[in-house]
């Protein structure tokens, strides 16, 4: 999971586990596909192609979830890797400032 800024974006790409957690190498040969599974109203994704895809934030907050799909063989025929990637938007740092008027008060006695 990783927040994400409203006015950014950041790239992704992966890391291989034992079943562990242990880091391991990335299966040779391996080809994986990202897709955005929900939260199409707060990010998009760019799929390379080459591993790496690239989430943008498109301003209002909210969560998407990001999922990868790799196969791979490890010497016993294809199989399909998974996993999954919470983005959460949230707000961008001060650019601004917006002057807000409080409630209108009398000034002269009602006669």
């Amino acid at each position: 999971m990783a927040d994400l800024q409203a006015d950014k974006e950041f790239d992704l790409s992966q890391q291989f586990e034992d079943e562990m957690e242990n880091l391991v190498p990335a299966p040779a040969g391996a080809t994986t596909v990202y897709t955005q599974l929900d939260g199409a109203e707060f990010v998009t994704l760019a799929d390379h192609g080459d591993g790496t895809a690239t989430t943008t934030a498109l301003g209002p907050l909210g969560n998407a979830t990001i999922h990868s799909e790799t196969t791979a063989d490890l010497g016993n025929g294809p199989v399909v890797l998974t996993g999954d990637f919470l983005v959460s938007v949230i707000a961008g740092d001060a650019q601004r400032v917006k002057i807000v008027a409080g409630p209108a008060r009398e000034v002269t006695p009602d006669a």
